[in-house]
C-alpha cells in the first residue's frame, strides 16, 4: 500500500512539474503601457472640481447621529478625520458599546472612489 502512494505521489509531482509552461514570461514595460479607466488603481487626479453644496450635505450627513438606529453615533464617531479617517482600534466599537468584528476602514480619499 505504501508503495502505491509512493508510486501516486511520484505520478503527481510528475505531472504538475511537467504542465509548467516552458516558455519565458515576455517582458513588461510599464512606461509605454496606458492605463484605462477600467483599471482599479488610478492616478490621484491635480485637480477635482467639487460642488459645494455637496460637500457641505456630506458633512453634514457624516456627522449626523440621528442616522443610527439609538441616534448616538455617526460615521465621525469611528472614521476620525483627524486620524486619517480611523479609529486605530482592532475593532471599532458600535451602538451600545458594541464591539464590531472589524475595525473602520479609512475614507480618507472616499471622494475619488467612484465610477
Amino acid at each position: 500500500m505504501r508503495c502505491i502512494l509512493v508510486i501516486i505521489f511520484a505520478l503527481a509531482t510528475w505531472m504538475l512539474v511537467s504542465c509548467r509552461s516552458s516558455q519565458p514570461k515576455p517582458e513588461s514595460h510599464p512606461e509605454s503601457e496606458v492605463i484605462s479607466n477600467d483599471e482599479p488603481i488610478k492616478p490621484i487626479p491635480t485637480k477635482i472640481d467639487l460642488d459645494t453644496r455637496k460637500v457641505a450635505l456630506g458633512k453634514m450627513l457624516f456627522n449626523e447621529v440621528k442616522l443610527s438606529r439609538d441616534n448616538t453615533i455617526s460615521c465621525a464617531s469611528c472614521h476620525d478625520l483627524e486620524a486619517g479617517g480611523v479609529d486605530h482600534r482592532v475593532h471599532s466599537i458600535g451602538i451600545g458599546g458594541a464591539e464590531g468584528g472589524i475595525n473602520a476602514p479609512t475614507v480618507f480619499n472616499a471622494a475619488l472612489n467612484f465610477r
